[in-house]
This record gives structure tokens, C-alpha cells and sequence, in this order.
């Protein structure tokens, strides 16, 4: 378990480094197949290099969905924006006790490449980090 709650948190944590935006010309042609295969739909598509790995963050079907790529193509994670009832029970119940019930701003589940879910909430200038169950991992400061 603390191997799985590892491998999120360093995975999740690579969201949040330094971006920078660039050009699609610029980002190599095996993530841009890989990305093309697995998001077939994808709409207004905006890349960034996140310390050598490539993010995307676009719309599909219309939803907000960004994935992180290796140079090789290889998809790393995904991240969808979902609603706040598609959370788990215990993500809100912590919300309700420990963040004296603010508001939710957005929450988002994150897959990674092992199929291993997790969940992000952005309340206030921060996000919350939880487990498939819903188990708060940590908080990050929001950009």
C-alpha cells in the first residue's frame, strides 16, 4: 500500500512542477500518435513540457481532461474533471470535517498508468490529494 501511495504521490506531484508552455511542432511525434490514438475526440489541445515529460491539457466530449506523456509515448497519467457527486463519500466527509465544509472550486480523478485511480479537489489555494477509497494522502499548494 505505501509503495501505491508513493508512486501516486510522485506521479501527482509531477503535475505540479514547473511547466512550460510550447508548441505542438516541438513535441515529439510518438506522443503526439499516442496522444491522437487514445484521444480521438480531443478539442483545443494545449501543450506544456513538465521537466521531460509532455502534458496536454484539452477537452473531449465535453470534458476537461489533461494526460502527461513520456518523451517515447508512453502515457503516464490521465486526468479527467469530474462532478462533485462522482467523489467518494469519504473525500466529502473530509471536506465537511476538516475544511470546515468550503467550497469545492473543482475535483478531478487522476488514472496512471497502472490503472491506479486517485482523486484531486482544489479547495481554496490548495489541492487535496486522496486514494481510489477516498483516504486524504496530502495537499499541495495550488499554482
Amino acid at each position: 500500500m505505501k509503495k501505491i501511495i508513493l508512486i501516486v504521490g510522485c506521479v501527482v506531484s509531477s503535475l505540479f512542477a514547473q511547466a512550460q508552455k510550447i508548441k505542438e511542432a516541438d513535441v515529439p511525434q510518438s506522443v503526439k500518435g499516442r496522444f491522437s490514438a487514445l484521444f480521438t475526440e480531443a478539442k483545443n489541445i494545449k501543450w506544456e513540457n513538465e521537466s521531460g515529460n509532455f502534458s496536454a491539457a484539452f477537452n473531449q466530449n465535453g470534458n476537461e481532461m489533461a494526460a502527461l506523456f513520456a518523451p517515447n509515448g508512453q502515457c503516464l497519467q490521465t486526468e479527467k474533471e469530474i462532478k462533485l457527486n462522482e467523489l467518494p463519500l469519504s473525500v466529502m466527509q473530509y471536506v465537511e470535517k476538516r475544511l470546515n465544509n468550503k467550497k469545492i472550486k473543482t475535483a478531478s480523478k487522476i488514472t496512471d498508468a497502472k490503472s491506479t485511480s486517485s482523486y484531486k479537489i482544489e479547495v481554496g489555494n490548495e489541492y487535496f490529494l486522496f486514494d481510489t477509497s477516498g483516504k486524504y494522502l496530502r495537499t499541495l499548494k495550488a499554482n
